[in-house]
């Protein structure tokens, strides 16, 4: 994850950009300049979460739109270990038409940073259902070193067996690859049935079945039943104790409340508490607001696991009196970086729905460096019926992130300043169906 403090003032052109803002978007367009600093963003990844944060498509529209080189974006990809930003901005451009973006990711194969190209022309393949991997681009990745690709087989999730089929070599070595693993067979499975007592029920909880075993285990609330699961649930059995919170839970019931309790305030958050910590997170959020409301309200400003207890029972429950500690929260959440906190003080606001917490929201939408939580401070700024909530949803419109978008559009002012956008997202193979079909439907709708 990309540190916040690396992410410029919102009110800047690179900050807009890093975040992926519609604003930032529009400006350079406009303003037909901001080539310079969005090749640092494309450089130097900006992005919170680089797993799920969305970001090529709209550096590549961007690239395109101001002409932008692609030489410095190939040297991005194969001069960093971590060119994948690089490698997809290459492969939207590609999509979109530019040839020499193309010609940038398969010269790549032949370079240091092959894997990352490779998995940039597939990972295109599937989002725009063209080919792009040719029989020479395999040829290519064939002829590198052997043990590099073992290692590929082994560590990315690209389809070898596909390509295998088409490259001779590449088949060979994936043959040898697997005949060395010499996987043993896989443990068996016992499926929960209705039949079975509790305690059986409890000693077959794993994890490709664990869901299925607390389903079943929900329906037993006799007294034996739940003293066995109150049992497994202080237990040290991992499978058995999340059955255990996940089917008490699913009742209701609290006997297991002070435990909980506990347990989370001595939980320091480090790597032994994860495990359970999940598991009693969602025991609490199925408990009567009554019961957990006030220890949320007084867990929120300490530093144990039970602070995100706290944040998940607000961001569900708050009441129209925590508003004040809510803001207080996401403020100081905002401030700190704590960025996983501040998206659920926004459900928080969103629970409570008070405009006077407009304001605050549109700040968060500003500034927050996780683009992925923009989507959730247009909700609750929709919730609160605020003007801001149109007058963001105009400026989604052009938002990185597909879910933004598609609140914009649902939520954008129905007049001649955004008609001319919805017209062209209505359109836009290259964008997601989902946007695609609300703009239709709000083009249908009458100015």
């Amino acid at each position: 994850m990309a540190a916040t403090d690396d992410i410029d003032a919102p009110d800047t052109l690179r900050g807009q950009l890093q975040r992926g803002l519609g604003r930032g978007y529009l400006a350079a367009l406009q303003a037909r300049r901001g080539a310079d600093e969005l090749l640092t963003c494309i450089a130097q990844d900006p992005r919170w979460d680089r797993q799920i944060e969305e970001r090529a498509a709209y550096y590549a529209k961007l690239a395109l739109e101001l002409e932008v080189p692609v030489e410095p974006i190939a040297t991005a990809m194969a001069g960093r270990e971590d060119g994948y930003l690089a490698a997809d901005v290459l492969a939207e451009m590609a999509a979109r038409g530019r040839e020499d973006a193309l010609t940038a990711l398969r010269d790549g194969l032949g370079q240091s940073g092959w894997l990352t190209a490779l998995e940039a022309l597939e990972s295109a393949e599937q989002e725009h259902g063209e080919v792009f991997v040719r029989p020479e681009d395999l040829a290519a990745v064939a002829a590198r070193e052997q043990d590099e690709l073992r290692n590929a087989f082994s560590n990315s999730d690209l389809p070898w067996r596909r390509w295998a089929a088409k490259e001779p070599r590449l088949r060979a070595l994936l043959e040898e690859s697997n005949m060395a693993r010499e996987p043993g067979p896989r443990p068996t499975t016992r499926e929960p049935d209705t039949a079975m007592s509790t305690a059986e029920l409890l000693s077959i909880a794993e994890p490709r079945n664990g869901v299925e075993v607390a389903r079943v285990l929900s329906d037993r609330r006799d007294a034996a039943s739940i003293a066995a699961l109150v049992r497994a649930a202080r237990a040290d059995d991992r499978d058995e104790r999340l059955a255990a919170y996940r089917a008490l839970g699913s009742q209701g019931n609290t006997e297991l409340l002070e435990h909980v309790a506990s347990r989370l305030e001595a939980d320091p958050g480090g790597p032994p508490h994860r495990a359970a910590r999940p598991a009693m997170l969602r025991y609490l959020e199925r408990l009567p607001a009554e019961l957990t409301l006030p220890r949320a309200r007084a867990w929120v400003g300490q530093s144990s696991g039970a602070v995100i207890a706290a944040e998940h029972i607000l961001a569900r429950h708050a009441l129209p009196e925590d508003r004040a500690l809510v803001e207080r929260t996401l403020t100081t959440a905002l401030d700190q970086g704590a960025i996983y906190r501040a998206c659920s003080m926004v459900e928080a606001l969103a629970t409570i729905a008070d405009p006077r917490s407009a304001p605050l929201l549109v700040s968060v939408f500003e500034r927050i460096p996780y683009s992925w939580a923009r989507p959730g401070v247009l909700r609750a700024l929709v919730a609160v019926k605020t003007k801001s909530a149109t007058e963001l949803a105009h400026e989604a419109l052009w938002d990185c992130e597909e879910e933004a978008r598609e609140l914009g559009v649902r939520h954008v002012a129905n007049g001649r300043s955004a008609r001319g956008r919805l017209a062209e997202m209505a359109v836009d193979r290259f964008e997601r169906q989902p946007v695609r079909t609300a703009a239709q439907t709000r083009l249908r709708e009458p100015i």
